[in-house]
């Protein structure tokens, strides 16, 4: 939506933000996630539609290292926690703390705190099992932000796109077992392609890439954000522009 595009320009993500959706044609198993990966990306239109991300691999893929995370929230209650351990107050406002940074990463509330200050109290609120939830880091990837970011006074706007994006990235239907509402997709963190990180600048936090496969629409979602100096992009493209005129 036009108001997404305008956050998550605020928040310094659009610019070098990718949605990417593919398809594929055989019948997905999960026991076959390895040759699933490897022929994912060894595949020319993956190639092709993600060269920007892909282009210093070598010809052909063999390993593909990954976390997989859980995707068992169906429910934005999964976020009660923020007000439960006093980090958000009653109405979504974000109770500030004494600034700090965590890896260039400006910490100036409590929020920060508990997303990736482990020192702080705050830290705890959220149990390793929830932090590994997907659900969990789309709200961690879109609070920490790019290189320059406007935080929000209110968790409010960082909720609601957490929940937009999330409807977007996997899906739900029936467990074919419990006969509950249940995610269906698999959610995978990409760390690294035969032992290539992809980003131009390793070890920001703000940088990330997530494989989605969603095994019943035979598509995989691609959402990948790396870390770009704001002021050297900004000079890069005063030069570029001063080239061709």
């Amino acid at each position: 939506t036009k108001e997404a595009q305008v956050l998550l320009a605020k928040w310094g993500l659009k610019e070098n933000l990718l949605f990417q959706k593919f398809r594929f044609d055989q019948e997905f198993k999960q026991i076959n996630l390895a040759d699933f990966l490897r022929d994912f990306f060894n595949s020319p239109d993956v190639r092709g539609g993600l060269g920007a991300i892909l282009g210093a691999l070598p010809s052909a893929v063999k390993d593909i290292k990954y976390n997989m995370l859980n995707t068992t929230v169906t429910s934005m209650d999964f976020f009660d926690l923020l007000q439960k351990y006093d980090i958000t107050a009653s109405n979504g406002y974000i109770k500030k703390a004494m600034e700090e940074y965590v890896q260039e990463v400006q910490v100036g509330d409590r929020l920060r705190q508990a997303l990736i200050m482990e020192e702080s109290d705050y830290y705890t609120a959220f149990a390793e099992k929830e932090r590994n939830e997907f659900i969990f880091h789309m709200f961690s990837r879109i609070c920490i932000g790019g290189s320059v970011c406007q935080y929000e006074d209110y968790a409010t706007e960082y909720l609601n796109l957490t929940k937009l994006l999330y409807k977007d990235l996997v899906s739900v239907g029936k467990d074919t077992e419990s006969g509950e509402i249940a995610i269906l997709s698999l959610a995978l963190e990409i760390k690294s392609i035969d032992g290539i990180e992809t980003y131009p600048h390793k070890d920001k936090l703000q940088n990330f890439f997530y494989l989605i496969i969603d095994p019943p629409s035979r598509s995989v979602n691609i959402f990948y954000h790396k870390w770009v100096d704001f002021w050297q992009n900004q000079i890069q493209q005063y030069e570029n522009i001063q080239s061709s005129l």
